[in-house]
Protein backbone atom coordinates (compact mmCIF):
# COMPACT_ATOMS: atom_id res chain seq x y z
CA UNK A 1 0.00 0.00 0.00
CA UNK A 2 1.33 3.02 -0.71
CA UNK A 3 2.13 5.97 1.79
CA UNK A 4 1.91 9.78 1.31
CA UNK A 5 4.83 11.76 2.60
CA UNK A 6 2.42 13.77 4.73
CA UNK A 7 1.21 10.80 6.23
CA UNK A 8 5.00 9.52 7.17
CA UNK A 9 5.71 13.33 8.69
CA UNK A 10 2.43 12.99 10.93
CA UNK A 11 3.19 9.78 11.82
CA UNK A 12 6.85 10.70 12.55
CA UNK A 13 5.71 14.06 14.59
CA UNK A 14 3.37 11.78 17.08
CA UNK A 15 5.95 9.23 17.55
CA UNK A 16 9.82 10.28 17.15
CA UNK A 17 10.52 7.07 14.90
CA UNK A 18 12.49 7.41 12.27
CA UNK A 19 10.84 7.98 8.39
CA UNK A 20 11.24 4.47 7.13
CA UNK A 21 10.01 3.24 10.55
CA UNK A 22 7.01 4.90 10.20
CA UNK A 23 6.42 4.50 6.56
CA UNK A 24 6.71 1.02 7.17
CA UNK A 25 4.31 0.85 10.10
CA UNK A 26 1.62 2.74 8.01
CA UNK A 27 1.95 0.24 5.14
CA UNK A 28 1.56 -2.46 7.41
CA UNK A 29 -1.32 -0.91 9.01
CA UNK A 30 -2.91 -0.39 5.55
CA UNK A 31 -2.55 3.68 6.69
CA UNK A 32 -4.50 3.26 10.42
CA UNK A 33 -2.88 5.78 11.70
CA UNK A 34 -3.68 5.00 15.41
CA UNK A 35 -2.91 1.31 14.76
CA UNK A 36 0.79 1.95 13.29
CA UNK A 37 1.57 4.38 15.99
CA UNK A 38 0.44 1.08 18.87
CA UNK A 39 3.02 -0.82 16.30
CA UNK A 40 5.57 1.58 16.61
CA UNK A 41 5.19 1.90 20.41
CA UNK A 42 5.06 -2.42 20.92
CA UNK A 43 8.14 -1.93 18.34
CA UNK A 44 9.92 -0.17 20.51
CA UNK A 45 9.18 -2.05 23.96
CA UNK A 46 10.80 -4.98 21.98
CA UNK A 47 13.88 -2.84 20.87
CA UNK A 48 13.84 -1.85 24.62
CA UNK A 49 13.69 -5.57 25.87
CA UNK A 50 16.78 -6.90 23.37
CA UNK A 51 18.83 -4.03 24.73
CA UNK A 52 18.15 -4.47 28.57
CA UNK A 53 21.04 -6.94 28.82
CA UNK A 54 23.48 -3.88 27.23
CA UNK A 55 26.15 -2.19 29.93
CA UNK A 56 25.17 1.21 31.09
CA UNK A 57 28.19 2.85 32.44
CA UNK A 58 27.10 6.22 31.24
CA UNK A 59 24.45 8.68 32.29
CA UNK A 60 23.36 11.94 33.43
CA UNK A 61 21.49 13.26 36.97
CA UNK A 62 18.53 15.36 36.85
CA UNK A 63 17.74 17.93 40.40
CA UNK A 64 14.65 19.66 40.76
CA UNK A 65 14.69 21.44 44.62
CA UNK A 66 12.75 23.55 46.47
CA UNK A 67 12.57 24.49 50.15
CA UNK A 68 10.04 21.60 50.50
CA UNK A 69 11.17 19.17 48.27
CA UNK A 70 14.50 17.96 46.33
CA UNK A 71 14.37 15.22 43.93
CA UNK A 72 16.98 13.27 42.35
CA UNK A 73 16.67 10.64 39.03
CA UNK A 74 19.63 9.05 37.81
CA UNK A 75 19.47 7.61 34.50
CA UNK A 76 22.11 5.50 32.81
CA UNK A 77 22.65 5.01 29.90
CA UNK A 78 26.02 2.85 27.00
CA UNK A 79 27.74 5.97 25.95
CA UNK A 80 28.33 9.57 27.10
CA UNK A 81 28.18 10.89 23.65
CA UNK A 82 24.23 9.68 24.47
CA UNK A 83 24.06 11.44 28.49
CA UNK A 84 24.68 14.66 26.67
CA UNK A 85 21.84 14.10 23.58
CA UNK A 86 19.20 16.95 23.50
CA UNK A 87 16.07 13.89 23.68
CA UNK A 88 17.86 12.06 26.51
CA UNK A 89 18.13 15.56 28.61
CA UNK A 90 14.47 16.04 27.77
CA UNK A 91 13.67 12.49 28.66
CA UNK A 92 15.79 13.07 32.34
CA UNK A 93 13.85 16.67 32.82
CA UNK A 94 10.46 15.38 32.10
CA UNK A 95 11.14 12.10 34.40
CA UNK A 96 12.67 14.37 37.24
CA UNK A 97 9.92 16.22 37.13
CA UNK A 98 7.49 13.28 37.25
CA UNK A 99 9.25 12.88 40.37
CA UNK A 100 9.27 15.92 41.79
CA UNK A 101 5.54 16.64 41.48
CA UNK A 102 4.23 13.09 43.05
CA UNK A 103 7.42 12.87 45.45
CA UNK A 104 8.55 9.20 44.10
CA UNK A 105 10.49 7.23 45.50
CA UNK A 106 10.67 4.78 42.29
CA UNK A 107 10.01 5.42 38.74
CA UNK A 108 5.82 5.20 37.86
CA UNK A 109 4.33 4.08 34.81
CA UNK A 110 4.72 7.41 32.83
CA UNK A 111 7.78 7.52 33.57
CA UNK A 112 8.83 3.70 32.50
CA UNK A 113 6.89 4.65 28.99
CA UNK A 114 8.88 7.32 28.54
CA UNK A 115 11.77 5.42 28.69
CA UNK A 116 10.99 3.01 26.31
CA UNK A 117 9.77 5.25 23.66
CA UNK A 118 13.19 7.02 23.88
CA UNK A 119 15.01 3.87 23.76
CA UNK A 120 13.39 2.67 20.62
CA UNK A 121 14.12 6.24 19.23
CA UNK A 122 17.66 6.44 20.02
CA UNK A 123 18.32 2.75 20.33
CA UNK A 124 20.48 2.78 23.02
CA UNK A 125 19.88 0.96 26.53
CA UNK A 126 18.70 2.93 29.22
CA UNK A 127 17.84 2.56 33.17
CA UNK A 128 16.20 4.44 35.49
CA UNK A 129 19.57 3.71 38.23
CA UNK A 130 18.13 5.81 41.18
CA UNK A 131 15.03 8.24 42.31
CA UNK A 132 15.30 9.84 45.39
CA UNK A 133 12.71 12.28 47.22
CA UNK A 134 13.50 14.56 50.15
CA UNK A 135 10.51 16.26 52.16
CA UNK A 136 11.36 19.70 54.04
CA UNK A 137 8.60 20.24 56.98
CA UNK A 138 7.56 23.68 58.98
CA UNK A 139 11.36 23.32 60.30
CA UNK A 140 13.40 21.73 58.48
CA UNK A 141 14.69 22.95 55.16
CA UNK A 142 15.80 20.64 51.73
CA UNK A 143 18.69 21.92 49.52
CA UNK A 144 19.96 20.24 46.67
CA UNK A 145 22.92 20.31 43.78
CA UNK A 146 23.92 19.29 40.28
CA UNK A 147 27.43 19.55 39.80
CA UNK A 148 28.12 20.52 35.86
CA UNK A 149 26.74 18.22 33.24
CA UNK A 150 25.14 16.06 35.89
CA UNK A 151 27.43 13.31 36.88
CA UNK A 152 27.58 14.38 40.57
CA UNK A 153 24.74 15.33 42.85
CA UNK A 154 22.99 15.59 46.30
CA UNK A 155 20.59 16.35 48.30
CA UNK A 156 20.94 17.77 52.19
CA UNK A 157 17.98 18.13 54.52
CA UNK A 158 18.53 20.60 57.67
CA UNK A 159 16.74 20.70 61.00
CA UNK A 160 16.42 23.32 63.51
CA UNK A 161 14.83 24.26 66.97
CA UNK A 162 13.19 27.15 65.48
CA UNK A 163 11.06 26.93 62.11
CA UNK A 164 11.82 31.02 61.70
CA UNK A 165 15.60 29.75 60.72
CA UNK A 166 14.19 28.52 57.80
CA UNK A 167 14.18 32.25 56.47
CA UNK A 168 17.19 33.29 57.45
CA UNK A 169 20.45 33.87 55.02
CA UNK A 170 22.98 32.40 57.38
CA UNK A 171 20.86 28.99 57.33
CA UNK A 172 20.11 29.43 53.82
CA UNK A 173 23.19 29.90 52.89
CA UNK A 174 24.97 26.84 54.87
CA UNK A 175 22.05 24.54 53.48
CA UNK A 176 23.72 25.25 49.55
CA UNK A 177 27.01 24.80 50.93
CA UNK A 178 26.54 21.49 52.46
CA UNK A 179 24.75 20.53 49.41
CA UNK A 180 27.93 21.43 47.77
CA UNK A 181 29.81 19.62 50.27
CA UNK A 182 28.12 16.20 50.24
CA UNK A 183 28.99 16.24 46.50
CA UNK A 184 32.49 16.82 46.57
CA UNK A 185 33.19 14.59 49.19
CA UNK A 186 30.65 11.50 49.12
CA UNK A 187 29.63 11.18 52.89
CA UNK A 188 28.50 7.68 53.39
CA UNK A 189 26.78 8.36 57.10
CA UNK A 190 25.97 11.59 58.97
CA UNK A 191 27.20 10.27 62.25
CA UNK A 192 29.45 7.42 63.93
CA UNK A 193 26.17 6.44 65.81
CA UNK A 194 25.31 5.64 62.31
CA UNK A 195 27.50 2.67 61.52
CA UNK A 196 26.88 -0.71 62.42
CA UNK A 197 28.91 -2.67 64.12
CA UNK A 198 29.48 -4.86 61.57
CA UNK A 199 30.46 -2.26 59.04
CA UNK A 200 33.38 -1.11 62.64
CA UNK A 201 34.35 -4.71 63.63
CA UNK A 202 34.94 -5.82 59.19
CA UNK A 203 37.17 -2.82 59.02
CA UNK A 204 38.76 -3.32 62.82
CA UNK A 205 39.64 -6.46 61.62
CA UNK A 206 41.35 -5.74 58.41
CA UNK A 207 43.44 -3.14 60.61
CA UNK A 208 44.21 -5.52 62.58
CA UNK A 209 46.00 -7.39 59.98
CA UNK A 210 47.46 -4.91 58.91
CA UNK A 211 48.80 -4.16 62.26
CA UNK A 212 50.17 -7.72 62.44
CA UNK A 213 51.79 -7.51 59.25
CA UNK A 214 54.20 -4.12 60.05
CA UNK A 215 56.28 -5.90 62.55
CA UNK A 216 55.33 -2.74 65.34
CA UNK A 217 55.30 -4.68 69.11
CA UNK A 218 51.67 -6.03 69.54
CA UNK A 219 50.98 -3.42 72.51
CA UNK A 220 50.82 -0.69 69.70
CA UNK A 221 47.80 -2.31 67.68
CA UNK A 222 45.26 -1.30 69.46
CA UNK A 223 46.52 2.66 69.25
CA UNK A 224 47.28 1.85 65.30
CA UNK A 225 43.85 0.09 64.65
CA UNK A 226 42.21 3.02 66.90
CA UNK A 227 43.49 5.62 64.70
CA UNK A 228 42.98 4.08 61.38
CA UNK A 229 39.28 3.87 62.41
CA UNK A 230 39.30 7.92 63.55
CA UNK A 231 41.16 8.60 60.09
CA UNK A 232 38.17 6.63 58.37
CA UNK A 233 35.64 8.53 60.49
CA UNK A 234 36.89 11.35 58.55
CA UNK A 235 36.18 10.45 55.52
CA UNK A 236 33.19 8.52 55.78
CA UNK A 237 31.29 10.23 58.12
CA UNK A 238 29.67 13.97 56.98
CA UNK A 239 30.34 15.91 60.28
CA UNK A 240 33.56 14.99 61.01
CA UNK A 241 34.98 15.86 56.90
CA UNK A 242 36.88 19.10 56.29
CA UNK A 243 34.32 21.66 55.19
CA UNK A 244 34.34 22.32 52.03
CA UNK A 245 34.02 25.94 52.71
CA UNK A 246 37.47 25.86 54.59
CA UNK A 247 39.42 22.88 55.24
CA UNK A 248 40.53 23.63 58.66
CA UNK A 249 37.12 22.76 60.15
CA UNK A 250 34.87 20.03 60.34
CA UNK A 251 31.29 20.01 58.92
CA UNK A 252 30.76 19.84 62.90
CA UNK A 253 32.49 23.25 63.47
CA UNK A 254 30.57 25.26 60.21
CA UNK A 255 27.49 23.72 61.51
CA UNK A 256 27.69 25.07 65.30
CA UNK A 257 29.36 28.22 63.97
CA UNK A 258 26.11 29.12 62.04
CA UNK A 259 23.97 27.84 65.06
CA UNK A 260 25.58 30.42 67.30
CA UNK A 261 25.42 33.37 65.03
CA UNK A 262 21.66 32.75 64.46
CA UNK A 263 20.77 31.88 68.48
CA UNK A 264 19.13 28.16 67.27
CA UNK A 265 20.49 24.40 67.56
CA UNK A 266 21.16 22.86 63.51
CA UNK A 267 21.24 19.16 62.51
CA UNK A 268 21.97 17.34 59.26
CA UNK A 269 18.62 15.02 59.45
CA UNK A 270 19.40 13.47 55.82
CA UNK A 271 21.17 13.67 52.84
CA UNK A 272 21.41 11.71 49.37
CA UNK A 273 24.25 11.45 47.03
CA UNK A 274 24.78 10.29 43.78
CA UNK A 275 27.99 9.77 41.49
CA UNK A 276 28.53 8.56 37.80
CA UNK A 277 32.51 9.87 37.90
CA UNK A 278 34.61 8.77 41.24
CA UNK A 279 34.00 11.39 44.28
CA UNK A 280 36.22 14.04 44.15
CA UNK A 281 36.71 17.57 45.33
CA UNK A 282 34.77 19.81 43.06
Amino acid sequence: MNVTAAEVKKLRAKTGAGMMECKAALQESRGDMAEAQKALKDRGFAIAKKREERATNQGRIFGIFSDDVASLLEIRCETDFVSQNAEFIRLGEECVREVFNHRLSAPDERMSALLVDTIARIKENFVFNAVHTVAAGASELAAGYVHGIGKIASIVKLRFSDPALRNNPSVRALAADLALHVSAFGPVFILPEHISAEYRAAYETEYREEAQRSGKPEKLWMQIIAGKWKKHLQSVCLIHQPYVRDEEMSVADAIDAVAREVGGSIAVSDFRYLSIAPAACL
